[in-house]
């Protein structure tokens, strides 16, 4: 489909990042004589004329998208050609459903939020584009959330005449709850993640976002974490709550990596909004302040064909059960061991090609699980630059240092972790430190000397 821009402005060049390899193709961006229309052309590479030879140019294109933060100036001016709105034109924001796999219409029946705790708080604070009408929760703490009504779910009497969002972590009776009732997922409720997720609202929230921040970052565009059951993500975990999926036999990491998703995680770091990161917890954003100064001049710069920095944490296996992790010792078996197997051999195919600097592990102890062992002792590992072990150093001998040293002349930095600054405290939180084994039940007591 052949699209056409009114608007040579941030929004546009925003839109027109996103659409690389989608059905849509730009062919022309129309300006108004307030609008940078030369700085617009030379950060897109879009041909860029005034909007007055409109009518004449007509015929080149399938739909005009309207791209501004607001509406008013240019509806007058499109209405004073004679063109109709849902006809001869689209509202930016109009288009982006059409990039969601599911559709959801919560705009058509009144909606109700299910959930006072942590995540009905995070859905308060996130959300611009929805009108509520009431907060539910099984144990309210009092008669409103936020200034909305809060109620016990008992009160309603007919939930097919609302559209439920479910902000609980823990969701599953919910859902099936509401099911009961005849409701239907995507149609009469979703959870927050759901609706958090979708395209369409991620387009939404660093599009139409006027303020930027005065630092750069470009983590998104290069960096990965590999986690619980292959869940990707392109930051840091710590610091970003939105995810690529799952790699599994039906979703490979490229794909993760290649999707509209990561797409738009991107552009919220090249036009500086950073809509998805949390500034409560990255450094980055201490002491940094929101400005509208903004270089339409300059061109965003490109995802990476795949990211150099990747840290990967995906199997819990681990030779102690330390109080602050786990409650007993924990060794991946059967289905488990199976999948964290095939997420290993896709790290070692498909990501340390392409990899410079990896960190390993964020999540068990790296020098005792065999998955973690297909990563790095693997021929692949002849392109990593600079390789990072977390571990709490109770396996690491000089045998298995010779190892690591036979498939990499990476520099090797060891991050040891013991959680303690004395023998008692050690002892306490690190259990199974003092014996440095994880019993005889597991086939791998290995103890060190």
């Amino acid at each position: 489909m052949k699209i056409a821009f009114y608007g040579a402005n941030r929004v546009a060049k925003d839109f027109y990042y996103v659409l690389k390899d989608t059905d849509m193709e730009v062919s022309l961006c129309f300006a108004d004589a307030s609008e940078d229309a030369a700085g617009f052309a030379q950060g897109t590479g879009l041909e860029t004329v005034p909007v007055a030879s409109l009518p004449a140019l007509r015929a080149n294109f399938d739909m005009l998208v309207v791209c501004d933060f607001s509406h008013e100036e240019k509806e007058q001016t499109l209405q004073a050609m004679g063109l109709a709105h849902g006809k001869e034109y689209q509202w930016v924001e109009e288009i982006f459903p059409l990039f969601d796999d599911v559709q959801l219409n919560p705009e058509e029946k009144p909606m109700l939020v299910w959930g006072c705790g942590r995540k009905g708080e995070q859905f308060y604070h996130w959300n611009t584009a929805y009108e509520v009408e009431a907060y539910l929760d099984r144990a309210p703490q009092g008669e409103a959330f936020y200034g909305y009504p809060c109620r016990k779910p008992e009160t309603v009497q007919d939930w097919s005449r609302y559209f439920v969002v479910v902000a609980v972590a823990r969701n599953e009776a919910i859902c099936d709850f509401l099911e009961q009732q005849g409701c239907r997922r995507y149609r009469d409720f979703c959870t927050y993640e759901d609706i958090e997720s979708l395209p369409s609202t991620l387009l939404r929230q660093t599009i139409l976002q006027p303020e930027v921040y005065d630092f750069t970052c470009r983590s998104m565009l290069n960096h990965a974490e590999i986690g619980g059951r292959g869940n990707v993500i392109c930051c840091c975990s710590t610091f970003i709550r939105n995810s690529l999926g799952d790699i599994s036999e039906e979703r490979s990491f490229r794909d993760c990596w290649n999707s509209f998703v990561h797409r738009i995680l991107c552009l919220s770091n090249v036009n500086r909004t950073y809509s998805f990161c949390l500034h409560d917890m990255c450094p980055l954003f201490i002491g940094r302040h929101e400005t509208r100064d903004y270089h339409l001049s300059k061109p965003y710069p490109e995802m990476e064909d795949a990211p150099r920095t990747v840290a990967v944490g995906f199997d819990y296996t681990c030779n102690l059960k330390c109080v602050t992790c786990r409650k007993d010792f924990r060794v991946a078996k059967e289905e488990d061991k199976r999948q964290i197997q095939s997420i290993a051999e896709m790290v070692r195919d498909q990501v340390l090609p392409g990899c410079e600097f990896l960190i390993m592990a964020g999540d068990g102890e790296v020098l005792l699980s065999d998955a973690y062992r297909t990563v790095y002792a693997s021929e692949q590992m002849k392109h990593i630059r600079w390789l990072r072990l977390l571990t709490n150093g109770l396996l690491f001998t000089p045998e298995k240092w010779a190892e690591l040293r036979r498939y990499t002349d990476a520099k090797i930095m060891m991050t040891v972790s013991i959680d303690a600054a004395t023998p008692e405290t050690y002892a306490n939180i690190r259990r199974g430190g003092d014996v440095c084994s994880i019993g005889e039940e597991y086939g791998v007591c290995q103890p060190v000397a």
